[in-house]
């Protein structure tokens, strides 16, 4: 590591995974038993610059895709219209929303979209779970996008956030197939998401990404059967509740989530830093 970028731990994995007989997922099994997922994220370098030029993915694979977007309230459908139109005609698109009636007229002309109306549902996570777990079932990749309301006090810095989230998750359609081509590529990549903000009123990320979370995902790793070093000290790789990942990674934690809501339901907010 003294004399490399950085960099050489990650093309040794992928150069085995494609050059060699050896099964890789024996090294990554033995890391994440062993190692803090932020240490190996910092280590191997594991953040990917999304490419925007064409592939050679095919577009039936995103049969298989589906972007989910919750809306606490319709002031921002606009929005929501110009960026759904980033997502390929061949993917599935779910809305949340209390308001299914002013979505659908908006939002007509797509073909693939469902809506889904709820009335207390989808107001935290794990009632957010609960509201998509069946769509979690049956689809491949998962794209989950909650859009909240603007704070008053910081609603540029808000906009900003939602830019920030938006432009790196679903910014174009070739964006979308290449993400899903990274996510093919690598089977061991459970989840894609934005960088951590780190301006205006989330400057706090940079010393403390736990914002009193810290005993409730541990407490909730507990009760789910999730065996992996844990420690206050070691900061999350990313923030809040909009990211992509594959359906193995997110069905098991949303099943026993739901299971143990009697339990969690009193304890602090897991949403900011979710994945441990």
């Amino acid at each position: 590591m003294d004399s490399t970028s950085g960099n050489e731990m990650y093309r040794s994995i992928e150069y085995i995974r494609k050059h060699t007989n050896y099964d890789t997922n024996l090294i990554w099994d033995y890391i994440l038993r062993h190692f803090h997922i932020a240490d190996i994220y910092t280590v191997l370098g594991l953040s990917f610059v999304v490419s925007e030029q064409q592939n050679n993915i095919a577009k039936s694979i995103m049969n298989r895709v589906v972007v989910i977007v919750s809306i606490k309230n319709t002031s921002q459908l606009d929005f929501i219209r110009s960026r759904l139109c980033c997502v390929p005609e061949e993917a599935n698109i779910v809305i949340i929303s209390e308001d299914s009636y002013e979505i659908k007229e908006l939002l007509k002309e797509r073909q693939k979209i469902e809506i889904v109306s709820f009335s207390d549902g989808g107001k935290d996570f794990i009632s957010m779970m609960k509201t998509i777990l069946s769509y979690i079932e049956i689809y491949d990749y998962i794209c989950l996008l909650p859009l909240h309301n603007e704070d008053d006090d910081y609603v540029n810095n808000s906009l900003e956030q939602r830019e920030l989230i938006w432009d790196n998750l679903l910014v174009n359609q070739q964006y979308v197939l290449n993400i899903i081509s990274i996510l093919e590529e690598h089977p061991r990549m459970g989840v894609a998401f934005p960088p951590v903000p780190i301006y205006g009123p989330y400057m706090d990320n940079i010393f403390d990404r736990w914002h009193h979370s810290f005993e409730a995902v541990k407490t909730v790793c507990q009760q789910l059967g999730i065996h992996v070093p844990l420690a206050k000290e070691k900061q999350p790789i990313m923030l809040g509740e909009a990211f992509w990942c594959r359906r193995q990674v997110l069905l098991p934690f949303a099943k026993g989530l739901i299971t143990q809501t009697s339990h969690i339901r009193n304890k602090p907010s897991i949403g900011r830093s979710i994945v441990a």
